[in-house]
């Protein structure tokens, strides 16, 4: 890789090795020829993706990942804030830790293999992380139940769906009372061989916007620390926005009739 000239950024000089991490962990898997992609959800998990957060965590310090069947701690927060809230929901595939606070931020799930794609799969998984990305972001903000809730407007969390050889990185925010907006920023598609490593200049954008995206997380997050607990009852706190359905029937999605 091109060096950086000698005034670049702290951010840049550890993005830098973040790249170097994936692409020679990539050059040694793709030496001997093109990888497999008639291979299972778990394998998929294991070689293709861990690698790209083992990355991170390797240079941030500050977050981990753990995979496969993780049980969720947020789980547990919202059972405490909603004592009638009585959902269960499967194991994460992985999850990004905020290593200071022991917050879950980043929930992710592979909807089966780069060939074997499930559409149910793919529907349960996009479900799964939109109610991930609730229960992380209560969890985060029930630790300042009586600031602003404006404030609490600017704080995300964060999801990765992978489906066939595209992962897709989205953001969840409390945006008024009850109402949570999910986006989606950003997808890339992983290589397979090494001539098509250009493929990854995607990649490294997706990876990048994440970091920048937990960075801008951490600042709100000391705002709201350092934020003075609202008195004035004409100013909406967050305990009066945040909100999670008590039961699956409220979560369930149902098909629209086309003959309607």
């Amino acid at each position: 890789m091109t060096p950086l000239s000698s005034d670049a950024s702290s951010k840049d000089n550890k993005f830098r090795k973040i790249c170097e991490f994936v692409l020679y962990n990539f050059y040694f898997m793709t030496n001997e020829g093109p990888l497999k992609r008639n291979i299972g959800e778990r394998t998929f998990i294991v070689e293709r993706i861990v690698p790209l957060f083992n990355a991170i965590q390797s240079v941030y310090k500050g977050y981990q990942f753990h995979w496969i069947e993780k049980e969720l701690y947020c789980m547990r927060e919202v059972k405490k804030l909603f004592p009638k809230f009585n959902l269960t929901i499967n194991q994460a595939d992985g999850v990004g830790i905020r290593n200071s606070t022991n917050k879950e931020v980043i929930f992710i799930e592979v909807s089966g293999g780069p060939e074997n794609t499930d559409l149910n799969h793919v529907k349960e998984d996009a479900e799964k992380l939109l109610k991930e990305a609730v229960f992380g972001l209560v969890s985060l903000l029930r630790d300042h139940l009586d600031k602003s809730a404006e404030i609490a407007k600017s704080l995300y969390t964060f999801t990765i769906q992978c489906i066939g050889d595209r992962m897709t990185f989205s953001k969840l925010c409390l945006i008024n009372n009850h109402v949570y907006s999910f986006s989606q920023i950003k997808s890339a598609r992983l290589p397979f061989e090494f001539i098509d490593v250009t493929d990854f200049l995607e990649v490294f954008e997706l990876l990048y916007i994440i970091i920048s995206e937990l960075e801008i997380q951490t600042s709100v997050i000391n705002k709201l620390k350092l934020s003075e607990s609202v008195d004035d009852i004409n100013v909406p706190k967050i305990r009066d926005w945040i909100w999670v359905p008590d039961s699956v029937s409220a979560w369930k999605c149902e098909d629209s009739d086309e003959n309607s």
